[in-house]
């Protein structure tokens, strides 16, 4: 999704808070040892619009992150129950407009989400902030999806040595549709969870099958 200029012309942001963390009335919180690191994750509702916040420790750098998420436009299967990401737009080099398919559980239809992507560097500190907002006329592609509304999330990765990094992720969303609340909470548990673990699995399996390997097309 972003190419090495972007990579090092990507310029440093103030780190506000983005998310509206006033609706959340009940919240579950879990957290996991797995053979890699602890995962801590909670989710927070008001019954219908839903802030998930994860965190854990990783063995990547900023930059080998934003690698792997350039990896999903070709597989995206390390995001639980995420089918395909595409790249709609590049307004800017730090910027990508994505459409993320996730498939629901039967017999609920699955979620399309068009979002605006932008990340930032501090050269200084070597921290990377990653916004992620619903694109303003994003519109459902089909009637057999949900649209994902009021989407609004950050991934931060701060550098703790030239190859570990603390990762962190707060995202808020309507999910839309008719889905039962005590089913969203279990399977946004349970998904975040799953992807937290999958990027452990990446940084410490499988990393040379990915990073630096991928430049994403441009869309004409």
């Amino acid at each position: 999704m972003f190419s090495n200029s972007a990579i090092a012309s990507a310029a440093t942001t103030q780190n506000t808070d983005i998310l509206n963390t006033d609706k959340a009335d009940n919240s579950v919180r879990e957290v996991e040892q797995d053979k890699y690191s602890e995962i801590d994750v909670s989710i927070s509702s008001d019954g219908h619009n839903y802030q998930v916040n994860a965190h854990m420790f990783v063995n990547l750098s900023p930059t080998e992150f934003i690698f792997l998420l350039d990896s999903a436009i070709d597989d995206c299967s390390w995001i639980a129950s995420c089918v395909s990401v595409t790249i709609e737009q590049i307004p800017a080099d730090n910027q990508r407009v994505l459409r993320t398919i996730f498939s629901s559980p039967w017999p609920f239809k699955d979620r399309e989400m068009h979002t605006l992507v932008t990340h930032f560097i501090d050269h200084q500190s070597g921290k990377l902030d990653i916004d992620i907002s619903q694109k303003p006329d994003a519109q459902v592609s089909s009637s057999e999806y949900v649209l994902i509304e009021q989407m609004k999330a950050r991934w931060e990765i701060i550098p703790i040595t030239d190859t570990q990094s603390e990762l962190s992720y707060s995202g808020y969303a309507n999910l839309g549709g008719m889905i039962p609340a005590f089913l969203v909470d279990n399977l946004l548990l349970r998904s975040t969870k799953q992807t937290f673990a999958n990027i452990q699995l990446k940084a410490n399996r499988d990393k040379q099958k990915w990073l630096g390997k991928y430049t994403p097309e441009v869309p004409q």
